[in-house]
């Protein structure tokens, strides 16, 4: 996962596709998840910027970058995951629910 996003956190969101807009063009590849289910990550094609993950596993959903939004404060984190290979440093809130892995039924 790091070596996918650059650095040890990701933060990202959820949102329903019918509800989105994506403009402009975008590049892609396919990968395996830990379920096994593809997800297939989109990338601006002129920077390079990952902007959003569709996983066949949740049909209808994606997975959205925060820094892909406009104004990243309209978003705060609820939970965390894959916590099992954070680096010993890297301490998460109380408040939010951490998760090993990925959590059930994601």
């Amino acid at each position: 996962m790091r070596a996918h996003f650059g650095g040890a956190r990701f933060a990202g969101f959820t949102a329903p596709v019918d509800k989105t807009k994506i403009t402009g063009t975008t590049k892609s590849y396919t990968i395996s998840a830990d379920s096994g289910a593809l997800t297939h990550r989109h990338f601006c094609g002129v920077c390079g910027a990952y902007l959003y993950g569709a996983p066949d596993l949740v049909d209808g959903m994606i997975n959205f970058s925060i820094g892909s939004l406009d104004d990243p404060n309209q978003a705060a984190p609820s939970l965390a995951v894959y916590t099992r290979s954070r680096a010993n440093w890297d301490v998460t809130s109380e408040k939010i629910a951490c998760f090993a892995e990925l959590p059930p039924g994601a």
